[in-house]
């Protein structure tokens, strides 16, 4: 039976233990290594796609500068600006001409004009051709404005360039081709210099006219064919980020790389160049390194690796070994919890260890909770941030598809109008009002070309924006319009000799009778040498086919596409005030942002897409805040950027509301565990506690705290009688309080003097007093007191000596045998035979800048003038007799000077006789020997010296203890 007995306890034990152990270590553990696992997956997922990031832009630079000719490009371009914005532009161009010489002698040369056309002959290489030169800008000047307003226009057909491709080619070169000469403004990987020749010195031309300064760069073949600048480019990004490491290889050997990189990494990035030759895959990874790869050029391989560094990558570091910690660091806490329950020295509450159980025991669903809380933020925080990036996609396609709907805006407002004038012309026949009504109307529209023809040909109006530079040319419209009158109103084509003849014959072209059909609408139209978005009008009747009149009007593209950016633009999101929309013309002479300047941050990235990708999502800093930006270039609107963004700070707020959220939940479930236990065991041991509580304000000295009576029972008698206790020490505590407010501060500045004291009580009430009191400018009271015994007496004695200084007279304190005279009188006045207490007494008075000191004895301990540089210490002794002891007592001044340097200490008589546990007094002596030792410059701590010298003597100190060191600085 015993046995059995014995064995059910094991069984008991080792059950209980079985869940102890699964519930509190196995189970957590299992939860912390998956929560672990899951933060390494996450923290490495993101720090590769931040690589992939900073590596994908370092390549897009790679790729903007691959090869010379773009990279000269680029740099001819950045000169040309800012030698246009410079006040002085010859100046600054001058020794940037000389520099690119210096760096690439022999392959370039230049022809500078300044701002009227002329040759600047001293920064201009050809000697010879100088009328060629003038001529040739004057040609260049109206091809730069004919493409600024439509870069789609046909450069071939202007007539100052087809009239003068001689002289363009005997100065440029043989083989160019005029529409080439639109590459330098071109932008993005399109731009770049004009192949002019094959067989000459130069093969290549660059130029840039501008207001202030124009000039123009002839290369050589050899220049453009190299790799220099490509190394270039690639070594100032290593030496910008040594984290990454840029390069390339050349198609005699792709897995080859031709820069330098650590040998430790070349096998990994062989095999991601093999595996981007045979599969076509941009990123590669293993565990050595992170690398991106991209084909720039044809026989070009570019790459960007980025090292794995052991304590960012190793799932070693970043997982197993802090699971580890995390297991020694929950053993330690289970072992200290234990040893506390069940070892303590120290008191712990009953109803905090049955808390701390149920606290305990909530830990295990909250952190199942937490682990989940954990992948859903991380999973909510790729969501939010999805989310806002399709949001934003979706503003800016909106944004672009509506574009369409300007076309039709602009047929319905111009047919209304149109309609009505039409309507009302009766005879049909129109007046100079009505001409010019319908050409102010149309006007208004702000198309590139407006032209209002009679079915004679005739010219009614015509306008022509003001910023085209070329000659208007309306010999092709007039015999549009004619054509397309005379087929609506029946009549057959007339044949002419002219070049349109062909062109405009219905029945030998679909362009009259496709313009017929698109009549009423802004439709695109074959326009001559371009396609143009154009509205046509005819005015007349119609059903009697009796068309008079034709309007026509015409907008490039870049133009229209502005009209309706101007028109519809918003800056912010109807339904999100957050959203900001930012658009920039290709060209870049058209932006618009919700604030007065475009940020140049933002305008880079978009450049940059421009160049080289159709949209992008990135953080961009806008100002001091960075914002989640998407960027892309229209379909409809083609020759727009557009962009939008959304604050970071506000992304970051969705998610720190979601985790704020899940926090509070638990700190809700963890208070309610508490109050729950709270509320368990306080029916057993609120009285135990009252009573606890009670002691512990006791010991506090809380005269004023009572112990609740909640019950009749033995327990309520108990703190019935605690109460009455307390009652009577709460009068002490008032005469203490009393006391305390008589006493001043502990640090006193006079002029040059530095003063601290302290009184320390070893009772309720003390009978030690000091005070430190003003005369007058220049002049100080200091005093010092200990009155025999404790108690009220004592205090009250205190208390009189206070008063007598308070009220006496400035002759009275400024002589210290006077005042102490004074006190002698009242003490003795008073003295009776229930109260014969007497008090010794010093008074000093002092004046600071002259280091003097005078005072009067009455009986207290000698004070101690320390000199810290010689290591000693002297008694200043000057007897009296204590205050209160006889009728007739008298008292002396004596005067000496503290020095600078020197301390001067006062103090009662309580760390003189304070003992030692072998009951042997401190003495006076033994006090003067230690002050040079325990010397400081600061008061307080020259104080602390002497009292952690007292303390560690003292056995059990029953006198109270007063110190004031006055430190002559």
């Amino acid at each position: 039976m015993a046995s059995e007995i014995g064995c059910n306890k094991l069984m008991n034990k080792i059950l209980t233990g079985f869940v102890y152990f699964f519930s509190y270590f196995l189970f957590p553990s299992l939860i912390i290594f998956s929560l672990l696992d899951r933060q390494y997956e996450i923290s490495t997922t993101l720090k590769r796609n931040q690589a992939q990031e900073k590596m994908k832009n370092k390549l897009e630079y790679v790729e903007k500068y691959s090869t010379n000719s773009r990279y000269f490009h680029f740099l001819l371009t950045e000169i040309s600006n800012i030698a246009n914005k410079s006040p002085e532009p010859l100046k600054y161009l001058k020794p940037a001409i000389n520099n690119i010489r210096q760096n690439y002698p022999n392959v370039m040369e230049f022809i500078v004009w300044d701002e009227s056309g002329e040759v600047v002959r001293d920064l201009t290489d050809k000697k010879t051709f100088y009328y060629a030169m003038k001529r040739v800008y004057e040609i260049l000047k109206e091809v730069v404005a004919t493409i600024s307003d439509d870069p789609k226009s046909n450069i071939s057909a202007l007539a100052s360039v087809s009239s003068n491709i001689n002289i363009i080619r005997q100065l440029l070169g043989k083989i160019i081709i005029p529409d080439h000469l639109r590459k330098p403004y071109l932008r993005g990987e399109d731009a770049g210099p004009i192949l002019t020749d094959l067989g000459g010195q130069y093969s290549y031309v660059w130029y840039r006219l501008d207001s202030k300064v124009s000039f123009m760069c002839f290369f050589s073949r050899a220049i453009t064919e190299s790799n220099f600048t490509l190394k270039k480019i690639i070594k100032a990004l290593n030496n910008k980020e040594l984290a990454y490491v840029c390069g390339y290889s050349t198609s005699d050997d792709y897995s080859e790389p031709k820069t330098k990189i650590p040998i430790e990494y070349k096998n990994s990035l062989k095999m991601a160049l093999a595996k981007f030759e045979k599969s076509g895959e941009s990123f590669y990874e293993d565990d050595e390194i992170l690398a991106l790869l991209t084909m720039p050029q044809p026989e070009l391989r570019a790459f960007c690796i980025y090292p794995k560094e052991e304590k960012i990558w190793s799932r070693e570091v970043k997982h197993t070994t802090k699971f580890y910690q995390i297991m020694v660091l929950l053993f330690i806490l289970y072992a200290t919890i234990y040893l506390t329950i069940n070892f303590r020295s120290t008191f712990v509450s009953i109803s905090w260890k049955v808390t701390f159980i149920f606290m305990l025991a909530n830990l295990i669903p909250l952190s199942i909770l937490g682990f989940i809380a954990y992948d859903y933020l991380n999973v909510a925080q790729e969501t939010i941030y999805e989310e806002t990036k399709s949001n934003l996609s979706r503003k800016l396609r909106d944004f672009d598809s509506r574009f369409e709907s300007l076309k039709y805006e602009f047929s319905y407002k111009l047919n209304e109008k149109l309609d009505q004038i039409n309507k009302e012309n009766k005879a049909n026949t129109l007046s100079d009002e009505s001409v010019e009504e319908i050409g102010s109307f149309a006007a208004s529209f702000e198309p590139s070309e407006l032209a209002l023809f009679a079915s004679d040909s005739k010219q009614l109006y015509a306008y022509r924006d003001i910023s085209k530079h070329q000659k208007i040319d309306l010999s092709f419209y007039k015999a549009f319009a004619k054509a397309i009158l005379n087929y609506s109103n029946g009549f057959p084509f007339e044949p002419s000799e002219d070049m349109f003849s062909k062109i405009l014959d219905p029945e030998n072209s679909d362009v009259v009778r496709k313009s017929f059909t698109n009549v009423r609408q802004v439709k695109t139209m074959n326009m001559g040498s371009s396609e143009r978005l154009s509205y046509t009008f005819m005015i007349g009747e119609k059903e009697t086919y009796k068309n008079n009149y034709l309007l026509y009007m015409s907008w490039d593209d870049n133009r229209f596409q502005q009209l309706y950016v101007d028109r519809y633009y918003i800056k912010n999101a109807g339904d999100d005030k957050n959203i900001q929309f930012y658009t920039a013309s290709l060209d870049g002479r058209h932006r618009k942002s919700p604030s007065k300047t475009f940020s140049p941050v933002l305008l880079k990235h978009m450049e940059t897409l421009n160049s080289f990708s159709e949209s992008k999502t990135l953080p961009v800093r806008i100002g001091m805040n960075y914002y989640l930006t998407v960027i892309s270039r229209g379909i409809n609107l083609n020759n727009i950027l557009l962009a939008a963004t959304y604050p970071m700070e506000k992304l970051k707020d969705r998610v720190d509301n979601l985790r704020d959220f899940i926090l509070m939940c638990a700190f809700i479930s963890m208070i309610l565990t508490i109050v729950l236990g709270q509320v368990l065991i306080n029916q057993f041991i609120t009285p135990i506690n009252n009573l606890r509580q009670g002691t512990i304000a006791v010991g506090n000295q809380q005269y004023t705290h009572r112990i609740p009576i909640t019950d009749e029972d033995e327990f309520g008698h108990v703190n019935q009688v605690f109460n009455r206790v307390i009652e009577g020490l709460a009068d002490f505590e008032m005469a203490k309080v009393v006391q305390e407010s008589l006493l001043p501060g502990n640090q006193f500045k006079l002029e040059n003097l530095s003063v601290y004291a302290q009184n320390i009580v070893m009772t309720t009430l003390g009978g030690d007093y000091y005070d430190v009191v003003k005369i007058n400018e220049g002049k100080w009271g200091v005093l010092i007191g200990d009155v025999a015994g404790h108690g009220v007496g004592a205090g009250l004695m205190m208390a009189m000596a206070k008063a007598g200084v308070i009220t006496a007279s400035e002759e009275e304190k400024s002589d210290p045998s006077l005042l102490t005279t004074r006190l002698h009188k009242m003490f003795f006045a008073i003295k009776n035979d229930r109260l014969k207490r007497m008090m010794t007494f010093q008074y000093f008075t002092v004046e600071p800048h002259k280091n003097a000191f005078c005072f009067a004895n009455a009986g207290h301990c000698f004070p101690i003038i320390v000199d810290p540089k010689n290591n000693s210490a002297e008694f200043v002794e000057h007897i009296g007799t204590p205050l209160g002891i006889g009728p007739k007592a008298r008292y002396k001044n004596l005067d000496f000077v503290l020095e600078r340097g020197l301390s001067l200490i006062l103090y009662t008589d309580g760390i003189a006789e304070a003992k030692n546990e072998e009951g042997e007094e401190y003495t006076f002596e033994r006090l003067k020997r230690v002050l040079p030792r325990l010397y400081d410059r600061n008061p307080e701590k020259f104080y602390n010296n002497i009292y952690a010298e007292y303390d560690e003597w003292s056995a059990k100190p029953d006198d109270d203890f007063t110190v004031m060191v006055i430190n002559n600085e």
